[in-house]
């Protein structure tokens, strides 16, 4: 065990091979295959990150959808694609509460493009405007190692990362807005109905039931 010992803590760089993106496929949980580490400074950079001592540090996800419980730290994440063709995929974060959400996308220079949403940007600012946080990933052949980074203060912070095709991302969204109009379709019938009847019959209950409705 000690003669072995030594490489453990590098093992899970070694071992995190890269999802191999197949475009037939409708989406990936990302969960299993992310790398972890806990930054209780707050104060670390994506260039830093980077260095040798903390790539030692990440540690491989056991969860599905990672989760930390309320936490004031900043927690990292990072995770290696590579496709079998070259194309955009939606990365969905399906989370409502956390205040910030980091993306860094590598470049043919070995450098970073970063990118962020989170409760702290309002809706109209953000790249992708959807219920849930979303981010658009360009894939190729070539592997590509990316870096986020969580911040959710006041918030259970879990990670329910998806990676999206994208003509499966727009079904799912289309399908989605089908649901909902019709539910809210019913809900103004419901509303209308019980206010002729509320100026019918003058019963302040229905009144009651309306703003309920509303509400």
């Amino acid at each position: 065990f000690i003669l072995f010992s030594p490489d453990i803590s590098f093992s899970n760089e070694k071992n995190n091979s890269p999802i191999n993106i197949d475009p037939n496929v409708e989406n990936y949980n990302l969960g299993p295959n992310l790398e972890i580490f806990e930054d209780n400074t707050q104060n670390v950079t994506i260039n830093a990150i980077k260095s040798p001592k903390y790539n030692k540090l990440f540690r491989k996800s056991t969860e599905s959808i990672p989760s930390f419980g309320y936490t004031d730290s900043a927690i990292w994440v990072r995770f290696n694609l590579k496709a079998e063709k070259e194309g955009i995929w939606i990365l969905e974060i399906d989370q409502a509460m956390i205040e910030s959400i980091r993306l860094y996308i590598p470049d043919k220079n070995g450098r970073f493009i970063e990118k962020e949403t989170g409760v702290l940007i309002p809706f109209n600012s953000r790249e992708e405007k959807y219920r849930n946080f979303l981010f658009k990933l360009p894939l190729d052949n070539t592997q590509k190692t990316f870096y986020m980074r969580f911040e959710a203060k006041g918030y259970t912070l879990q990670l329910p990362l998806l990676l999206w095709n994208i003509e499966s991302f727009d079904h799912k969204v289309k399908t989605e807005n089908i649901i909902f109009g019709i539910y809210f379709g019913i809900c103004i019938v419901m509303i209308l109905y019980n206010f002729v009847i509320f100026l019918s019959l003058k019963d302040i209950s229905y009144l009651y039931y309306i703003m309920y409705l509303i509400v």
